[in-house]
């Protein structure tokens, strides 16, 4: 099994303890188990480096810290306004991709989704730290940190926006670039066409040009 294959696999496993520990009030174990959860994070940012990564992983990463925040609204820790804003914003952004990926507009901002990732875990632990001691007065802290994310949730919101928009606008100007593609050609030798000798030539000259290799097709 692969590194991030198995790093996947017990993060699954960690999840649902968190989930519980949380939803019982023991925030040390909760803080204990997402400290293994994040740990597990860097270490396969470090072990697989530029190789491919789970696909399950960024999906996973969102169910962790959304479920996570709701079961701290179940609680009374969170804001359930606050997590539904959160939400909208995922929303807003999935559909402005998707539109994108239909309209052949590719939107690079993976970086955006990992920062709002990352700040949701921060705030995640934030709110177990103050869970597990009152004294420590992370409540203003957790206040000002969920607004920081709001604000930049809104502002890459604005981004992806803009740049679908953009984009939109320049091809109804221009008019959309058509990148040169390898062209295969194949050939019936039985057909009436290839046994006209000029049109064969003419079939030779076009593959030349156009630098695409003619295949035959099986005479069988």
């Amino acid at each position: 099994m692969k590194v991030s294959n198995t790093i996947t696999l017990f993060h699954l496993i960690i999840l649902p303890f968190l989930l519980y520990s949380i939803y019982q009030s023991y925030p040390f174990l909760a803080l204990l188990l997402l400290s293994v959860y994040i740990l597990l994070d860097v270490l396969e940012v470090v072990v697989v480096k530029k190789r491919v990564r789970s696909f399950i992983h960024p999906f996973l990463d969102k169910i962790a810290v959304y479920t996570s925040l709701f079961m701290f609204t179940i609680v009374g820790s969170f804001s359930i306004l606050f997590l539904l804003l959160f939400l909208l914003r995922d929303i807003i952004v999935g559909t402005i991709r998707i539109l994108a990926s239909r309209d052949d507009l590719p939107i690079r901002g993976e970086w955006y989704g990992k920062t709002i990732t990352s700040l949701q875990f921060v705030l995640v632990f934030a709110i177990l730290l103050q869970n597990f001691d009152q004294k420590m007065f992370l409540g203003v802290g957790v206040f000002l940190l969920t607004l920081i994310i709001l604000i930049a949730a809104a502002l890459f919101v604005a981004q992806y926006g803009y740049v679908y928009g953009g984009g939109l606008h320049t091809r109804r100007i221009h008019g959309r670039t058509i990148k040169h593609e390898k062209m295969v050609i194949l050939a019936n030798r039985k057909s009436g066409g290839y046994k006209n000798v000029y049109r064969r030539r003419l079939l030779n000259v076009f593959s030349k040009k156009r630098n695409a290799p003619i295949i035959y097709l099986p005479e069988n």
